[in-house]
């Protein structure tokens, strides 16, 4: 019996030490960002990029005119652009977009059909959504990504 007892207070200890390391992640991954150099990705980025908030405006609304997307769409699909090739779960867009899980799922499907995004699974734990090739170019087109041309 005392085997058993060790054996259950070793596994006690190994998931006690897991889920300790599964709480510094975040911590750890921008401690790495930092030695690396690489933008903090929890950083406010500057939607219109320095452009005054009128002509900020003036340009969206022109964008959104031009685009076959509808309003959640075109939402999604900005929230995704500006997360800078990270995966989101369905979860944290439609939070931070302060739009319900259901809307949020059919604009994210809707632009899935255009393939504007496509979606991944994270390690069995949920699934993302990323941009795809068609996606990026029509953020860069919206002016969500910032193409540099030498």
């Amino acid at each position: 019996m005392q085997v058993f007892d060790d054996f259950f207070s070793l596994l006690f200890l190994i998931f006690l030490l897991l889920f300790m390391l599964i709480g510094q992640v975040p911590g750890l991954q921008r401690k790495i960002m930092k030695l690396l150099g690489l933008p903090d990705e929890d950083a406010p980025v500057e939607a219109m990029r320095g452009e005054a908030p009128e002509a900020g405006r003036k340009a969206v609304l022109k964008a959104q005119e031009t685009s076959s997307l509808d309003e959640l769409e075109y939402m999604a699909l900005r929230h995704l652009a500006l997360a800078r090739g990270r995966g989101l779960s369905l979860k944290r867009i439609s939070s931070e977009l302060h739009l319900g899980r259901h809307r949020t799922q059919a604009a994210l499907s809707s632009l899935r059909k255009k393939g504007l995004i496509r979606q991944a699974s994270f390690f069995g734990l949920g699934n993302r959504f990323y941009l795809t090739e068609k996606g990026r170019s029509a953020a860069i087109a919206q002016g969500f990504i910032l193409s540099v041309r030498k």
